[in-house]
């Protein structure tokens, strides 16, 4: 009932103005609503489709770096399980490959049956390679790490490594 006593007065008040206020009044309804769709409507929909855009090639760089460390774990499933060397035997390997790298100013000490322990300083850019290939080639994990700055590039290294499933 409220409704259409509303309705009645409202087009009451409409057919109360002249022809030329009418139109005025639309074309500002009519302007009033492209703003209000603009506002409302588009404007939101095109910072979601850039914000959208964005998620789209972050996503597809996590899938790139996800299907890159597939394919690392499906290699190292493939590779048998290396049996644990005792520290001795392990030491001439790391002095062979520290050598290698042009490390050899890192001191090497058993600690334990199977763990050796690796100090000294070098650049550290040559150690992050070098600990790269021991885990990929000769499946050596680095149990712990201690490594300070001492300059630009050069650190100061005390790391324990043990290969395959061996303990310390």
């Amino acid at each position: 009932m409220a409704t259409m006593a509303w309705q009645a007065q409202a087009g009451h008040w409409w057919t109360a103005r002249n022809p030329r206020e009418r139109m005025l009044l639309s074309v500002l309804g009519v302007l009033l609503a492209i703003v209000l769709g603009y506002l409302l409507v588009w404007q939101p929909a095109q910072k979601q489709l850039v914000r959208n855009k964005a998620s789209i090639v972050r996503l597809g760089a996590e899938v790139a770096t996800l299907e890159k460390l597939d394919a690392e774990a499906r290699q190292l499933k493939r590779q048998p399980a290396a049996a644990p060397r005792k520290a001795a035997e392990l030491q001439p390997l790391l002095q062979q490959m520290l050598a290698q790298h042009d490390l050899s100013g890192l001191t090497l000490a058993a600690e334990g049956d199977y763990g050796v322990t690796l100090s000294g300083e070098a650049v550290f850019d040559r150690w992050l390679q070098f600990a790269g290939e021991l885990a990929a080639q000769q499946q050596v994990r680095l149990v712990r790490l201690q490594a300070d700055a001492i300059g630009p590039g050069r650190v100061r290294l005390k790391a324990l490594l043990v290969q395959g499933g061996g303990e310390v």
